[in-house]
């Protein structure tokens, strides 16, 4: 069996069904349309695979289909989903260049370490395989080995704490001035 393809037959809601009448046109001319039960059993006999007003109208078909029933059918709906109007996007402060870097974590001081290292073990690594590889290594060591980073993250976030108390003092302080 052949696939049936839907074929656009033009923008209005008139489409056209691609299957022949029942009775030859001679029959019609004298007796009138096939009755409706007739034509309806024969459209849901199409319409268990694909709906007839789906189905192309090609040249091999052509030989077969005598004629064309034209009927008029509602177009098919479909729900569109309202979509909400975009609320306006809250533009973020430049960040201050002045303000205190954030402290490192014990990984990132393992990371600079050892990176040198690893590259040197695997020339030609890729930036991503790289960081596989010290994610690796940083699993594999054991707590008496993390101490010295660990040690290193907790003086980093001290000094950052007190960066930032000492910096967001002095922002106080020049918000104080330009108020008054």
């Amino acid at each position: 069996m052949t696939e049936r393809n839907p074929q656009e037959v033009s923008e209005t809601s008139e489409t056209v069904l691609a299957f022949p009448l029942l009775w030859p046109p001679s029959l019609c001319y004298y007796y009138g349309p096939p009755p409706s039960t007739l034509l309806f059993s024969y459209y849901l006999s199409y319409t268990t695979t694909t709906p007839p007003y789906k189905t192309p109208l090609t040249k091999k078909k052509g030989l077969f289909f005598q004629h064309i029933l034209i009927l008029i059918m509602p177009k098919e709906t479909t729900t569109k989903s309202t979509r909400k109007a975009p609320e306006k996007r809250v533009q973020r402060r430049k960040k201050d260049p002045n303000a205190p870097k954030r402290g490192l974590s014990a990984y990132m001081f393992f990371a600079n370490d050892n990176r040198d290292k690893v590259r040197e073990e695997n020339p030609g690594i890729s930036f991503g395989q790289v960081g596989k590889q010290l994610g690796d290594k940083w699993k594999a060591l054991s707590e008496t080995d993390r101490k010295p980073y660990d040690a290193k993250a907790a003086a980093d976030k001290k000094r950052y704490e007190e960066e930032k108390a000492a910096y967001l003092a002095k922002a106080e302080e020049e918000e104080e001035e330009e108020s008054s």
